[in-house]
Order: structure tokens, then sequence, then C-alpha cells
């Protein structure tokens, strides 16, 4: 990619096209704690969200203003930085200050993310991209490597690590369950030699069950097998 990339055309072809107008009336760095917050805001901040900001606040700074409508006084944009600057003791943050009303904050505060949410996705750019952060090392704070995983995963770049069993066919567990029990008393040691002489089998101490035939104990513990469906 060009480092001098001019901005695309639209594609939208607009007859009469209306004039923008910049509803920006100033710029301040303001205290935090000095700012409203907007009552219709609508968006609830995560932690993971607040730790991601963090992450990049810490490494890079802010870059945007948070907005500020003087006609009702209320935050339009920026609140978890705002809060974040608090909750930091940040002494000032960087306020741009626009002019609205009430009804155009309501749009706005409705709109500002949604609307970035709508554009597509170039992967193939996206993976250059997040593939040279991390040649540059940028993505060594984890908070930051946590949010490039987040940004892969929502272009489909991300990998998720496949659990072992997959693939494998259908595990078959066989009846292990015998047909009868019975309990054998013994009077002594010698009865119970006796009684391993008659069936074949080596008793102890610490025998506390046996299957007779012996050959069926061996098949007891040998059900468990992969299967094929074919």
């Amino acid at each position: 990619m060009a480092k001098n990339a001019k901005m695309k055309d639209s594609t939208i072809s607009i007859e009469s096209p209306v004039i923008w107008q910049d509803r920006t009336v100033g710029r301040e760095n303001v205290a935090p704690d000095q700012l409203v917050a907007n009552p219709n805001n609508w968006r609830i901040h995560t932690r993971a969200q607040e730790r991601a900001l963090a992450g990049v606040l810490e490494s890079v700074g802010l870059v945007d203003d948070v907005i500020v409508n003087v006609t009702t006084q209320h935050v339009v944009n920026g609140h978890l930085r705002v809060a974040m600057a608090i909750s930091s003791g940040q002494p000032t943050i960087p306020v741009r200050y626009i002019e609205i009303t009430a009804a155009e904050e309501d749009l706005v505060l409705a709109t500002f993310d949604p609307l970035s949410m709508m554009a597509g996705q170039d992967k193939e750019l996206a993976k250059d991209l997040l593939d040279r952060l991390v040649e540059e090392g940028i993505s060594n704070d984890q908070r930051i490597a946590d949010l490039l995983d987040n940004v892969r995963d929502q272009v489909g770049l991300l990998v998720r690590q496949t659990n072992e069993w997959d693939g494998m066919p259908e595990f078959e567990q066989g009846d292990a369950t015998s047909w009868a029990q019975i309990i054998v008393h013994f009077a002594g040691p010698e009865d119970r030699h006796k009684f391993a002489e008659l069936v074949g089998q080596k008793l102890s101490e610490n025998t506390k069950s046996i299957w007779f035939p012996e050959a069926l104990q061996a098949n007891a513990t040998a059900t468990s097998r992969y299967t094929s469906e074919s």
C-alpha cells in the first residue's frame, strides 16, 4: 500500500450536493469531572472495552476529542474516556464543543457508532495492518494483543484452536456390568487360598473383587473403543 494513498471518492452520485455545516464552536482542555454525562447514552461500556482502551491510551495517548453539545452541556461522544480520565486522575481532557439542537443531539447519539459499524472490510489490508503491528512489537502489551485478536475475530482472520477430540470417530461404551454378584466369606487365610486354587485366580488381602472366569475382567476393562460410522 502506498504511503501517500489518496482518499477514495464516494460511489454515491449527488446531483445537488448540500454543503455540510461545521457545527464546531470551540475546543478546550477541560477537567473531566466538570463534564456532564448524557442521560440518553444507550451504550454500556464493558470491562473488556475499558481494559483495551487503557492499553491504547497508555501506549499512544489521546488522538480524538470528547464531543460536548453546548446547547444541553451533555457529552455526545467519549463517555468512557471521560470516566477513565476521572478514575485515573487526568487533570484535563481535550473537548470539542458543538452547537446542535436537542433533537439533532439524539440523532447523533443514536447513530455515531452504528454508522462506523456499517463499513465493509478489506480482509487483506486488515491482515497486513495487524501483522505489521505484531512485527513492530506494539502488541506486546497483552491488553492490545487481546484487542487485536478481537479485531481479527471481527474480520474473520482469527484462527481458533481446535479441540484435540475434533474429527475423532464416535465413542462407543459397551456394557461392562456383571450378570450377577455374590459375597464369599472365608473363615481364615487357608480357606481363601483353597478358593483361589478352585477358581484358578490369585487372591490377596487387598483383593476386593474378581471376575469369573478371569478373562471377563480383561474384557470389562477393554470395552471402551472408537468405532467408525461407516
